[in-house]
C-alpha cells in the first residue's frame, strides 16, 4: 500500500507544479476612486449615527446603570434594558428600537 502510494502522490505533486507554474494574463479593472470614497463615506456615516444613537442610550441611564450597559455592550451580550424610563417618550422609541434589533 505504502509503495503504490507514494508514486501517485509524487506524480500528484509535480502535476499541481506544473499546473501552477503557468501563467493566464488578465487584464485588471480600474477601480473608480470616486465611486470607492462615495460608499466608504456612506459607511462611514451609518456607523457614525450608530455610535450617536448608542451614545444617547447610554447617557439616559444612571452611573451604575451605564457602567452595567457599557460591560454589556462590550461583552455583546443581550440587554436588559428598565421598564419606566426617565424621558420616556425618546427612551420608548429607542428601546423599542433596540430590543428590535436583539430579536
Amino acid at each position: 500500500m505504502k509503495s503504490k502510494f507514494q508514486p501517485i502522490v509524487l506524480v500528484g505533486l509535480i502535476a499541481l507544479l506544473f499546473s501552477s507554474c503557468t501563467s493566464k494574463t488578465e487584464k485588471a479593472t480600474p477601480v473608480d476612486m470616486d465611486k470607492l470614497k462615495v460608499e466608504i463615506q456612506a459607511m462611514e456615516d451609518a456607523f457614525a449615527a450608530g455610535e450617536k444613537v448608542r451614545q444617547e442610550v447610554i447617557s439616559t441611564f444612571s452611573d451604575t446603570q451605564r457602567m452595567q450597559l457599557k460591560t454589556i455592550l462590550a461583552e455583546n451580550k443581550p440587554m436588559l434594558l428598565p421598564e419606566k424610563p426617565k424621558r420616556a417618550s425618546k427612551l420608548v422609541k429607542i428601546r423599542n428600537k433596540i430590543k428590535a434589533l436583539l430579536r
